[in-house]
């Protein structure tokens, strides 16, 4: 019963449209309503009317289809909340201290990727610029009769602005002038601002912005703006310079950021350079260490960065083919990337050629023991993870608490009624709970128990119910 409830809770989010705020609401505890600070953007396409006009119906189908897919994929990259589309328009809400800039980055990626795709009208092959608007304000999440909505301010002059872009030769992105204060940074603001006459309400100064910072100049000048530039062509760009770069702590900036963007659809040339960086570390690493360091963390954007559905044989080869005498830390992040791929038969395969005799680290050792779990769970596994707990070495102790608290939590979420089966496992949750005010253990180490034993209670209480 516990599983038929995981799998139908799990159905129910994964086929909502508004995924994104009902995770906000549901990892946050937010009441309904909620109400927060943010930004609203919205993008439509300069010329749809007249395609629509032509009876061109397969064009129109085209041109908001592909609207929609890259701005649910930038909504996604950018943490925006909320995507709609309607017709040729998208809305997006962002909420983050910095959502005024996070909405312009998407405006600005949507309208260059999308401006690069070319349609077949009326027999010739053309392509369209966009215009876009951002507003920021006091936004509300409430129930509505059909379901769920937002309601502010930012709605409405986000609408009055993009009626501000009369020019269609290019993109244009309208602000009111304050908020093109806050996104300076990001743009090239016209010497002097306009004033806007909306309908139905009072005028305002406002710009119309069509130069942004490119990436180029984020890199070589600001690499703190670096986070607001995701689109694939600035991660090629990005895993391009890297491979060039020498200096340890820009290559580490860029890292960081790839690691922290979760990518649903790529294109082909991205992955192909995620590889190539992959062989130029390597390259570089057999003539100084820091960059077998830089290699290991490089294998972990693969992570984030190439999505499940577009991982294939040439991604995993590119791991495998990796030299394994390098290092630990090497071994381990390959063991990592390939089980977050599922692909546990494969490491499983290839398991005595990831242990380094010497590597004192146990990282490998437990990303295995993780993996041998992942695959088939039997009393086994909970034996050698309390071997490790119990182990003299502090270090090895960690890495089996760290390999309970992993298992624990992926069976929870995909089949918690597997663990009962155990003897073993019993004994081990008794050992976390006692460690769970254990003042020497890292802080991330009691962040994982204590979310284990939350998980824990959470689905003993649900068998209780039931």
């Amino acid at each position: 019963r516990q599983n038929e409830s995981l799998t139908k809770d799990k159905d129910l989010l994964e086929t909502s449209l508004e995924y994104s705020i009902l995770n906000e609401v549901k990892q946050n505890n937010h009441n309904i309503p909620y109400t927060f600070t943010g930004t609203v953007a919205k993008v439509d396409i300069n010329g749809f009317s007249k395609v629509i006009s032509a009876g061109d119906s397969v064009q129109s189908h085209n041109l908001t289809l592909f609207l929609e897919d890259f701005g649910c994929e930038l909504l996604q990259r950018y943490n925006g909340l909320f995507e709609k589309t309607v017709g040729d328009e998208i809305i997006v809400i962002f909420k983050s201290e910095d959502s005024a800039q996070m909405a312009t980055a998407f405006a600005r990626d949507l309208m260059t990727e999308f401006g690069k795709l070319k349609f077949s009208i009326a027999g010739e092959q053309r392509s369209f610029t966009l215009k876009g608007a951002i507003s920021s304000s006091a936004l509300t999440f409430s129930k509505r009769a059909p379901g769920y909505g937002f309601h502010g301010d930012s709605l409405t002059y986000s609408s009055r602005l993009l009626d501000m872009v009369t020019e269609k030769d290019r993109n244009f992105l309208s602000c009111m002038k304050t908020e093109g204060e806050k996104i300076e940074s990001l743009v090239q603001l016209p010497t002097e601002s306009r004033k806007f006459e909306f309908k139905n309400m009072a005028s305002a100064q406002g710009y119309l912005i069509d130069q942004f910072v490119p990436v180029e100049v984020a890199y070589e000048t600001k690499p703190a703006l670096l986070k607001y530039y995701r689109s694939d062509s600035a991660f090629i760009y990005l895993l391009e310079k890297i491979q060039e770069e020498n200096n340890i702590k820009t290559i580490d900036q860029v890292i960081n950021l790839l690691r922290q963007v979760k990518v649903r659809k790529c294109s082909h040339t991205l992955i192909s350079e995620w590889i190539y960086a992959l062989k130029t570390m390597e390259t570089k690493g057999r003539l100084d260490y820091e960059f077998l360091v830089i290699l290991s963390k490089l294998i972990m954007v693969g992570i984030n960065l190439v999505p499940q559905s577009q991982w294939d044989d040439t991604c995993t080869q590119a791991l495998l083919t990796i030299n394994r005498q390098l290092d630990g830390r090497i071994n381990a992040s390959i063991v990592d990337c390939m089980m977050e791929k599922s692909l546990y038969a494969v490491t499983l395969e290839n398991e005595a050629s990831f242990i380094i005799k010497d590597d004192h680290s146990f990282r490998t050792r437990g990303n295995l023991l993780i993996n041998q779990a992942y695959h088939h769970l039997d009393n086994s596994v909970f034996s050698k993870v309390l071997n490790m707990i119990e182990s003299p070495n502090p270090l090895e102790v960690s890495t089996g608490l760290f390999c309970a608290c992993s298992i624990i939590l992926h069976y929870q979420k995909v089949n918690p009624a597997a663990l009962e089966t155990y003897a073993a496992y019993r004994k081990v949750t008794k050992i976390l709970r006692k460690l769970q005010n254990d003042v020497t253990l890292s802080a991330r180490l009691k962040d994982l128990i204590d979310s284990v034993i939350t998980q824990i209670d959470r689905t003993e209480r649900l068998a209780e119910l039931s």
